[in-house]
């Protein structure tokens, strides 16, 4: 069952935004649904008992797919390469990214990290999502309509095909939390 590749990258940010277990997101393999759960806050809906079964994948955080620290190192070899062993020592110590982002705005560089940061993550899931055999769908508005893509796992390009699709649930919130 193909999955929307926007709800995944939505319950990616979730599980990403808290410390380290705080929040979790389980996808089913089978019905494409996407469960969501806090250990803060009201959870609006239980997680099915059988959770630890096979059909169910956790969606991954952050530093499971190594786009913490190994990514901001990336990013200063090719960007900021006169700047690189000030920012290995920057990330020796705690709030690291607070003087990261100071030293990206001396050196006009926020926008182009915000820019290889949000490439970066979606290429990782993206390659999360075909390492799983989990086949994403990603909509797209064409002139009013909304057009579904779909994009079978483990395949380098292509899509499998085109058609007109209604706007999900998924897409509405997110274009409700992104403004």
């Amino acid at each position: 069952m193909p999955v929307s590749f926007s709800d995944v990258q939505l319950a990616f940010e979730f599980v990403s935004s808290g410390g380290m277990g705080e929040n979790e997101a389980y996808l089913d393999r089978q019905s494409g649904k996407i469960y969501w759960h806090s250990e803060f806050g009201d959870n609006d809906e239980e997680l099915p008992d059988d959770i630890d079964d096979e059909k169910y994948i956790s969606i991954p955080d952050k530093r499971a797919l190594d786009l913490g620290k190994p990514l901001v190192l990336d990013f200063a070899r090719e960007f900021l390469p006169d700047d690189y062993d000030e920012v290995r020592h920057i990330f020796s110590r705690r709030g690291a990214y607070r003087r990261y982002k100071d030293l990206l705005v001396r050196r006009t560089a926020l926008e182009r990290w915000y820019d290889f940061s949000n490439k970066s993550e979606e290429a990782a899931l993206r390659e999360w999502c075909a390492e799983n055999g989990i086949e994403v769908r990603h909509i797209f508005s064409r002139r009013g309509h909304a057009v579904a893509i779909y994009q079978r796992p483990r395949r380098k390009c292509g899509y499998a095909g085109i058609r007109p699709a209604p706007f999900s649930r998924g897409i509405r919130r997110s274009q409700q939390l992104l403004g």
